[in-house]
């Protein structure tokens, strides 16, 4: 997609890109030995983070990550729901090709590359930390992951909109954990945390200093829980020994549009993404304008560690970037197939 207006964006189906996925095979050359640290964060509206301008929230440790990094004013999503934009993080490319086209009833390949695969037969410790069961391994989500967390409570949610979730308290204890016994090899830790999905439920102090606005509350819960995370890296690895990356996986609507939560409609409301990197060589305190997607997290974090992304990835380095150099990300393609189920 082309940025248009800030609200809404032209959907183009882009079929010549497409195709390049269609014949994706073997693996990324060898990669110098950096942590990678990513974490993703459900339902996060990049316009309520303070980093991207808004000022009735406290969000320190996101923050600190931009100041540290760089941030990608202008991200985008290929779907406003959580497994397909999540399997093009993972893949570097769209919905269309990896075939993961809907939240739920859709399993993510085993012959598809993905980042976790390419780090874990290159010797990376690799471990995930889930936050709902829409990212069960049942769904593919698993492969390449020594360690894939994903148990949640037992006791059904009160709300019939909610999917079977754990706090971002939980996930950070448990993903803490393991980086406390973790072996000292090269590492690829992946948290997920679900708490800005509604219902909007956070725990005091925030549900009180924020319940005119329940879910800012969430976002600023997660983000104080993130800290503690960011905490414990820091104290095992060296920045410049450690990549980090940030992104939300789509936004919310908040009945703009039409539309009360996500899922149905492509505008910036739900297709806008928060995208923050920092640690290695990525410089500090850089804001990057030009359009970044989802499917460009694999081929950058790649070249960041010398090596390549397979071939047929639809992503693109987004690191000449960080120079001041074009990149070819101006089109993307987004859908929903969510109301036709």
């Amino acid at each position: 997609m082309r940025m248009t207006t800030r609200n809404q964006r032209c959907v183009l189906c882009l079929v010549g890109l497409v195709a390049l996925g269609s014949c994706k095979s073997g693996s990324a050359p060898s990669a110098s030995r950096l942590n990678l640290l990513l974490v993703t964060i459900d339902t996060l509206r990049a316009d309520r983070l303070g980093c991207y301008g808004y000022s009735q929230i406290e969000t320190p440790n996101l923050d600190k990550i931009a100041r540290q990094g760089v941030l990608f004013e202008n991200a985008v999503a290929p779907a406003p729901l959580t497994a397909p934009s999540h399997a093009s993080m993972m893949t570097g490319v769209y919905p269309t090709v990896h075939k993961v086209r809907n939240t739920g009833g859709f399993v993510l390949s085993p012959s598809e590359p993905k980042l976790s695969k390419i780090l874990q037969d290159q010797g990376w410790d690799t471990a995930a930390f889930i936050g709902s069961s829409v990212l069960k391994g049942r769904f593919g989500f698993n492969q390449g992951f020594a360690v894939y967390d994903d148990e949640m409570p037992t006791s059904a949610s009160a709300s019939a909109l909610a999917e079977p979730e754990r706090r971002a308290g939980e996930v950070v204890d448990r993903a803490v954990k393991w980086l406390g016994a973790q072996s000292g090899k090269p590492f690829f830790l992946w948290v997920h945390v679900y708490d800005p999905h509604i219902p909007y439920d956070p725990p005091d102090p925030f549900r009180e200093k924020y319940r005119d606005r329940p879910y800012d509350g969430e976002i600023a819960y997660t983000d104080q829980q993130l800290g503690r995370l960011f905490d414990t890296v820091a104290r095992k690895s060296r920045p410049e020994n450690t990549l980090i990356a940030v992104l939300s996986d789509h936004g919310e609507s908040f009945s703009e549009h039409g539309e009360y939560t996500h899922g149905v409609f492509l505008y910036d409301t739900t297709l806008r993404i928060a995208f923050l990197m920092a640690g290695g060589p990525i410089p500090a305190g850089l804001r990057v304008k030009q359009q970044a997607r989802t499917i460009d997290l694999l081929p950058t974090v790649l070249e960041l560690m010398g090596g390549k992304a397979p071939p047929g990835t639809q992503g693109t380095s987004l690191a000449p970037a960080f120079r001041g150099k074009e990149v070819p990300t101006a089109y993307s393609y987004a859908e929903t197939l969510f109301p036709k189920f």
